[in-house]
């Protein structure tokens, strides 16, 4: 079967005992899923649920992540996250809401339907006065006993002796005086409906708030870091202050915390307190294979018993809150389908507002088009959202085009190996394609989001769950700008005499020619083209000329605070320069590098934008 794999761009032939990675292919023609839901050509194929989809030419199997159920969770609340996210987030009229955890995931932290009635069972005591005084009903069982001990006969106690003269103690004229005779005991039998009901709800509760307690357990994890990074002395001033302004347009933390602490803390409790009811001897004398359907039988204590009766509550509520545990494939293939929709449009939302971060005026034709454009460079760059990917391309010929390709899928370490960036020629031009994915295996804060700018560098985290997230965009965005700003440094050109003359710098030595490797100020600059509109007819050397001025231009002013440089040294690979602000940049054996002055060890995680280490591109 051939599909369009994502990652390379291209179509590629899947073999038959081949397992497909969710999300990363999409279908080259129309095909209906499992034969639930069709879908459209250049569809991203998804998991419905089944770990498999059936073709034309046989059946693909889905390889599945092998994650704890807390990572599992994990992912669930950053979908959850980014589908609140998108509902309040119009990319064509340029709203941009933060994209870190959003307000609406605070309603998670409300009491569910399911809470409520537990919360007033667990007050009245209900759950464990059935453990302590449950309703059994009478069993009777046969035994053979001395007549002594005998209470109750068997109906067939007399063909019993009668045939076994060994329980005789003795024959007489009238008949026989028997030693021992089968006999009825009677036994309290726990193992009633009503009990099943009990001892699997109690199961399906401690999954229930297991699941729960995890959830709230990553929103507090959240909460705490984003206080926790508020105070953080490692990190540059700046840098924190620009990640608190996206977390402070999220939702306000110390009141998150508060609530979901309480909450939790209210779960914990019921928590131990259903765990002590598995402890007891009612749960214990049910046997754990003795399943029950989804749908109680109305028995009359279920219907009547005043305990008994909460147990049917219960087990409503608890249907109500887990439906989506029980969906169908279509509606598993649906809610996925919305989810990769949304992650795209997050995607998306994410890209803008690194590029405003950047200074780009961005315009949005609609909500899938749009045009960026950078006032102090030359630089217009086309935006537009097709195939479910962001493409990201400078107007100018030749440059490289960065493409984003959303993905919202789980990865273990092994499934992640698969998710790189790939960096190929396509139609004559660079390409560079990034999968983004809302979460990775041991995700560190360390990793340099310009990695990604190399063939083969892992997949880009982007996910409201993580406070660099938008930083983490910005920067990768930025090496990327950065990677082909100083592009044909230090050109050489081979100019008239007339020209040399006024030329501000030194013809190079060996008679090579001229070059410019420093800014030139404004009375070298309108020397240099006014001798060069009277005596160079080439039109094409003249704008060579003249967008190396400009480029110097702008390499001798601050990536910071656009101010110029107070020491720009050129040397015979590149240039270094500083300015006042304590910001550093160079270019040295074709590496591209910015840094903060005095900091010990810059790295993304200290510097985040402000660190920069890229290899630049060929000049086109």
């Amino acid at each position: 079967m051939e599909l369009i794999d994502r990652i390379q761009g291209e179509r590629r032939l899947v073999a038959d005992a081949e397992s497909v990675s969710e999300a990363r292919y999409r279908l080259p023609a129309c095909l209906e899923h499992n034969g639930h839901t069709p879908l459209g050509a250049d569809d991203v194929l998804l998991d419905d649920g089944s770990a498999r989809v059936r073709f034309v030419d046989g059946e693909r199997h889905f390889l599945r992540a092998e994650l704890a159920s807390a990572e599992r969770e994990d992912l669930a609340l950053a979908l959850d996250a980014v589908v609140a996210i998108i509902g309040r987030t119009d990319l064509a009229a340029g709203t941009l809401p933060s994209p870190l955890l959003p307000p609406e995931l605070g309603r998670q932290i409300d009491p569910s339907e399911l809470e409520t009635v537990l919360d007033e069972v667990f007050a009245r005591g209900h759950l464990e006065t059935i453990t302590e005084h449950p309703r059994l009903s009478m069993r009777y069982d046969s035994e053979l006993l001395p007549v002594d001990r005998a209470r109750r006969l068997d109906n067939g106690f007399q063909r019993h002796l009668a045939a076994h003269s060994e329980c005789w103690a003795a024959r007489t004229l009238s008949g026989i005086v028997p030693k021992a005779v089968v006999a009825r005991i009677s036994e309290d039998e726990p193992h009633i409906y009503e009990n099943r009901v009990f001892a699997r709800l109690v199961d399906h509760l401690e999954r229930y708030l297991r699941g729960r307690i995890a959830r709230l357990e990553e929103i507090g994890e959240s909460c705490r870091k984003a206080l926790a990074f508020e105070n953080s002395q490692d990190v540059d001033y700046r840098l924190r202050q620009d990640i608190c302004d996206v977390w402070g347009e999220a939702s306000d933390a110390q009141d998150l915390l508060a609530r979901n602490d309480e909450r939790l803390q209210r779960l914990r409790n019921w928590l131990k307190r259903i765990r002590g009811l598995q402890d007891g001897e009612l749960y214990a004398a049910i046997p754990r294979k003795a399943e029950i359907g989804l749908s109680l039988s109305a028995t009359n204590l279920l219907l009547h018993d005043t305990h008994y009766r909460q147990l049917r509550r219960l087990w409503q509520a608890w249907l109500a809150a887990t439906a989506s545990e029980r969906e169908r494939p279509a509606q598993v293939l649906e809610r996925r389908r919305i989810e990769q929709r949304s992650y795209e449009q997050y995607v998306g939302l994410v890209l803008l507002r690194a590029l405003q971060q950047l200074g780009f005026e961005v315009t949005m034709r609609d909500a899938a088009h749009g045009r960026a454009e950078q006032p102090r460079w030359p630089e217009r760059l086309t935006l537009r959202c097709e195939r479910h990917e962001w493409h990201i391309e400078v107007v100018e010929v030749g440059a490289e085009r960065l493409v984003l390709v959303p993905a919202a899928v789980a990865l273990d370490a092994e499934i992640a190996r698969h998710w790189h960036t790939c960096r190929r020629v396509h139609q004559g031009m660079g390409e560079l394609r990034v999968p983004c994915v809302p979460r990775v295996p041991n995700a560190s804060e360390t990793d340099e989001p310009c990695a990604r700018l190399e063939n083969g560098a892992p997949a880009l985290l982007l996910s409201p769950m993580d406070l660099y997230t938008e930083e983490r965009l910005v920067t990768l965005l930025s090496g990327w700008l950065w990677r082909q700003r100083p592009a044909g440094y230090g050109e050489i050109f081979r100019l008239p005499e007339a020209v040399v003359r006024a030329w501000p710098e030194p013809s190079l030595p060996d008679g090579r020619g001229l070059a410019l490797r420093r800014p030139v100020n404004e009375e070298q600059k309108k020397a240099l083209e006014g001798a060069l509109a009277q005596h160079v007819n080439d039109s094409e050397l003249r704008r060579r000329v003249e967008r190396r001025l400009a480029q110097l231009d702008n390499l001798g002013r601050c990536p910071e605070c656009d101010k110029a440089a107070t020491l720009f040294e050129p040397g015979p690979n590149g240039f270094f320069a500083r300015c006042q602000c304590g910001r550093e940049w160079k270019v040295r054996e074709g590496v591209f590098t910015v840094s903060e002055r005095g900091v010990q060890v810059p790295a993304f995680r200290t510097l985040g934008r402000r660190w920069l280490q890229v290899s630049l591109a060929e000049e086109p």
